[in-house]
């Protein structure tokens, strides 16, 4: 496994955390988050990021970076990623790469382009904020037809970003992820598979759980100090905690 990496991923609920820790042990590795939301300080609870005493038992790379007012997005994990990685191998460890988000992990394998300053990104993110779906699908069609192709009507997420990559530098995203830099290295990628019913009663478990723990005293916190309207906070369970502590929503509903 010299010189080469682990990627470990699956969905929400299928135990990555609790493997990567041994497999981290096993193979001398140290462990970079794949996961949207762990980047942001003060999300611990809701984002079941790995405790004090797990990250002093392995190092952990990409938790905690970035304040919920600034914005991570793919072009930027990949980045650090591609950074972290050589340093990790300097010192005899193997990087190992985990996490649910599926889009970070592909950035990082094959969509490692320049994007636009964030200034530039933000002047072209508010022209578009008023955009419905269908209008920023109706833009994509017909600006960069190749990912029209590949995005859903629905998607607005990666909608919104092809246009904002698009107004932005004159180039479709779609050409510009052909012109990126493969992953240099060497990996296994390895996923975790569940059954359905075993993986709803886990995720119903970790709900469960999450509730019965500070994280409706960690919602409350994070409500006090910052804009619930901010990206960090499409992580699951915090804008519908926050409307169940504010009686918008039943326990139930939440």
């Amino acid at each position: 496994m010299n010189e080469a990496c682990l990627i470990l991923c699956g969905p929400t609920g299928t135990g990555k955390s609790e493997l990567a820790l041994l497999l981290a042990q096993k193979a001398n590795a140290e462990i970079i988050s794949a996961d949207a939301f762990q980047v942001y300080r003060g999300l611990d609870i809701g984002t079941a990021k790995p405790t004090l005493q797990e990250r002093q038992k392995v190092p952990h790379h990409l938790i905690d970076c970035l304040s919920p007012k600034e914005r991570a997005n793919a072009h930027w994990y990949a980045k650090k990623v591609r950074s972290l990685i050589p340093e990790i191998m300097a010192r005899g460890n193997v990087p190992l790469i985990v996490g649910g988000s599926g889009l970070y992990i592909k950035a990082v394998l094959e969509w490692f382009f320049e994007v636009p300053d964030e200034a530039e990104i933000m002047g072209v993110r508010k022209k578009l904020q008023n955009l419905t779906p269908e209008e920023m699908y109706c833009y994509v069609t017909q600006y960069d037809p190749e990912s029209a192709r590949r995005i859903h009507p629905n998607d607005t997420y990666r909608l919104r970003r092809a246009l904002e990559v698009y107004f932005a530098t004159g180039k479709p995203i779609s050409l510009l992820q052909q012109d990126n830099a493969l992953f240099p290295y060497p990996f296994y990628l390895l996923g975790i598979y569940r059954t359905r019913e075993e993986l709803y009663r886990r995720i119903e478990e970790r709900v469960e759980n999450i509730f019965a723990s500070d994280f409706p005293e960690e919602v409350k916190n994070l409500k006090q100090r910052y804009d619930f309207s901010l990206p960090a906070f499409g992580a699951i369970g915090y804008r519908e905690t926050a409307d169940y502590l504010s009686g918008e929503m039943s326990l139930t509903q939440t």
